[in-house]
């Protein structure tokens, strides 16, 4: 032993159980969660495990462990975590697992519009022009002729196949 450091790991766990029950004491707003995996029945009642809740990344707490984590958005949390790699420390959450604001799966699912299958062709506007009319229908007969010759293939395949099953 060496100053205030401590190799006794008992002793070690003890103090970050107290530092982490003085903290939660000082600010009850304080989220609890979990960075690292164990058996339900062993988890902190109330604590958010990994995938329930979506880490931002906290540059003005790395800077100063005494500054508040930024909180602007509603969904967004000032927590501990009470077990796993980082016990002990605070961070920034988003409480929403499925933000569209913090999870950029979720953002692009969200922004993205709706993909329905383009159809073929569509009907004509009561303003369309002889050339746009024409270009339509070009359009159209060019959609018709590759339907058919899919459909062409389709029976060609078929028809080796059966060919194949009989020889």
């Amino acid at each position: 032993m060496q100053g205030d450091q401590c190799l006794d790991s008992p002793c070690y766990q003890t103090k970050v159980a107290a530092h982490i029950q003085r903290e939660l004491a000082v600010r009850p707003s304080l989220t609890q969660i979990e960075t690292g995996w164990r058996n339900p029945k062993q988890q902190a009642p109330g604590a958010l495990v990994q995938g329930q809740y979506i880490e931002l990344p906290d540059a003005p707490t790395m800077e100063n462990p005494d500054a508040e984590p930024d909180t602007e958005y509603p969904t967004t949390k000032t927590a501990i975590i009470v077990y796993g790699k980082g016990i002990g420390t605070l961070r920034t959450i988003c409480a929403n697992k499925n933000c569209a604001i913090h999870d950029p799966r979720n953002a692009a699912r969200v922004t993205a519009p709706a993909t329905a299958e383009p159809e073929a062709f569509q009907e004509p506007d009561e303003e369309e022009t002889p050339e746009e009319q024409q270009q339509r229908e070009e359009r159209q007969r060019a959609y018709e002729a590759e339907e058919e010759r899919k459909a062409e293939e389709k029976r060609q395949e078929f028809q080796a196949q059966e060919e194949a099953y009989q020889a």
